[in-house]
């Protein structure tokens, strides 16, 4: 890793930690896996408190160097998927056994290591709205109005301000980070 995790995670990761998004992906390389799963796991000993969860997710089967990592606030994913419209599209896709967030994780993380095609439903999981992951899905990505953080099919003025504060933020905690605020003091409590 050329930047440290720590950067890298605040770079990718900030709305999460200010508490207006409910979810991330990114994605990482590293040389040495236990590297990686002891920086995670340091940060999860300091952010589940926080009800922040970081999980390796997969490495790309290109590569055995690169990792997909998951961070969410719990909390706010465990609501999302009991949504009745979020859970019964979840269902469309596989995710019909499930009973906690754990199940949910799972069926999304095996997805991800066995097929070949990146599950488009992950959006749900990044608290993408739901009419923009199914008309992703529909498309087959093309036709979108606008794209930021998720590609938008519609409501394209609301999202783009969306867009702006996540930027915000993310330019606002790479500063504070880099002027010596831990990832502890960044993290807002649910």
């Amino acid at each position: 890793m050329n930047n440290s995790f720590e950067e890298i995670f605040i770079e990718h990761c900030a709305p999460l930690l200010a508490g207006i998004k409910t979810s991330n992906l990114f994605s990482v390389k590293c040389e040495n896996y236990r590297d990686l799963y002891y920086k995670v796991n340091m940060l999860n000993n300091t952010l589940n408190k926080k009800d922040i969860y970081i999980n390796i997710l997969k490495n790309f089967i290109c590569s055995d160097t690169h990792y997909l990592i998951f961070a969410y606030r719990k909390t706010k994913l465990e609501n999302r998927i009991k949504e009745k419209l979020i859970n019964e599209f979840l269902k469309q896709y596989g995710y019909s056994n499930c009973k906690d967030l754990k199940d949910y994780l799972s069926v999304l993380k095996n997805k991800l290591i066995c097929y070949k095609i990146f599950p488009h439903e992950i959006g749900i999981f990044l608290g993408y709205p739901l009419n923009d992951v199914k008309a992703f899905i529909k498309e087959k990505g093309r036709n979108f109005i606008s794209c930021g953080t998720w590609k938008v099919y519609s409501n394209k003025i609301h999202y783009e301000k969306v867009f702006s504060i996540y930027k915000k933020c993310k330019e606002l905690y790479t500063e504070l980070y880099k002027n010596g605020h831990s990832i502890e003091k960044l993290a807002m409590a649910s």
